[in-house]
């Protein structure tokens, strides 16, 4: 299981929003939104993090067999997500597909293993 991890700086006065939004797909599995989550792009965990220091923002966590899949652009036009979008745009200014590039991975440390990336980061594309 492939999991990616990202944060979302917040415009100011958006935790109302937020919550409501929370709200109403924790208090509806069947929620569309929630079965193409799961059926169609294989999310299996999905963690999404209030942070308020040292900026507020939303952090998200994902796990998926496939994230490359799970994060394909092609989901990105599906129909439940129109709401999505507006709500990124609403809270944080975002437009556009949301992870249309996967963060890289700096560092994987398991208590019993140690560290599991052995590769050195790329750096950022110039």
């Amino acid at each position: 299981m492939a999991s990616v991890c990202t944060a979302i700086p917040l415009k100011p006065g958006m935790w109302e929003v937020i919550r409501q939004h929370r709200d109403e797909i924790v208090n509806d599995l069947d929620h569309p939104e929630v079965a193409y989550a799961r059926d169609s792009r294989g999310f299996r965990v999905v963690k999404i993090f209030h942070q308020t220091v040292p900026i507020e923002a939303l952090i998200l966590y994902f796990e998926a067999d496939d994230l490359e899949e799970a994060f394909h652009p092609r989901h990105q036009e599906h129909a439940t997500l129109e709401k999505r979008r507006a709500f990124w745009d609403e809270v944080a200014g975002l437009s556009g597909p949301f992870m249309a590039e996967l963060p890289e991975l700096l560092l994987d440390w398991h208590h019993e293993e140690g560290h599991r990336q052995k590769a050195a980061p790329r750096g950022p594309k110039a």
